[in-house]
């Protein structure tokens, strides 16, 4: 009988020792299983962490390539409103009353150009970004202006470059009543030849046709460089705001 007995309490004494290691491995996989998800959280974090580095530093370099783009839009709008204030002068119907000089302004051709500076929204369509901040409006903005804004844009001025050559061409190269003048170099038309055959050149259906068709497209043109140049500002707003809420 004290031989059962012994028995008995020699097996407890192992169940106990079972359980009492059964406790002691889970707590061990648990402490694994947390050290793991602790790991991973700071490895998100860590990533988090650098991508909202590397995010802020984009955006910098986008407010420093709008800063610039809207320099370089105004000084075209004001190419564009000095080009069409002379151009103005084919209103008139009493062109014999301009001074020469206004009127050689008129067959004078000027393409006055910006395209958006790309380099930084290259750099991160070029990495495979697609979501440059977490806010959500200002990231479509901004890849509405350097896409569907810029194709558009960059349509309107190919079409400048190319109708203001073909105008050079014409009041350069093709016609042939007005010497034109040039530094260092005699002229064989005097002042008063020279004026008569401008008037008469200017009252002409092909060179009238050519400045009023010149005139009707600075216009146009100049209403789409300051569009682009209050979309580049208002951009530029937005991302100052959100440069802001990140250093808050």
């Amino acid at each position: 009988m004290p031989r059962v007995f012994n028995r008995i309490r020699k097996q407890l004494a192992i169940d106990n020792k079972f359980f009492q290691y059964s406790r002691y491995a889970i707590g061990e996989i648990l402490l694994v299983v947390f050290g793991i998800l602790i790991a991973l959280q700071v490895d998100n974090w860590n990533e988090e962490r650098i991508s909202e580095k590397q995010m802020t530093s984009f955006l910098n370099s986008l407010e420093n390539d709008l800063k610039t783009d809207t320099t370089e839009f105004g000084g075209v709008i004001r190419s564009f409103e000095y080009d069409i204030a002379i151009k103005e002068n084919i209103k008139r119907s009493d062109l014999e009353n301009i001074p020469t000089d206004s009127l050689r302004l008129l067959t004078d051709v000027h393409s006055g150009k910006h395209t958006p500076v790309q380099t930084t929204f290259k750099k991160i369509t070029n990495s495979g970004i697609t979501q440059i901040t977490k806010n959500d409006s200002l990231s479509e903005n901004i890849y509405d202006y350097y896409t569907t804004d810029l194709d558009y844009f960059n349509t309107i001025n190919e079409f400048e470059d190319s109708e203001s050559a073909k105008d050079f061409s014409y009041w350069g190269r093709e016609q042939n009543r007005v010497e034109l003048i040039a530094p260092d170099m005699p002229n064989f038309q005097n002042e008063g030849e020279q004026r008569k055959r401008l008037l008469k050149l200017l009252s002409e259906p092909q060179g009238r046709n050519i400045l009023k068709r010149e005139y009707v497209r600075k216009i146009r043109i100049l209403d789409d460089y300051r569009n682009m140049k209050t979309e580049a500002t208002n951009l530029l707003k937005e991302i100052n705001k959100e440069l802001k809420r990140r250093t808050d």
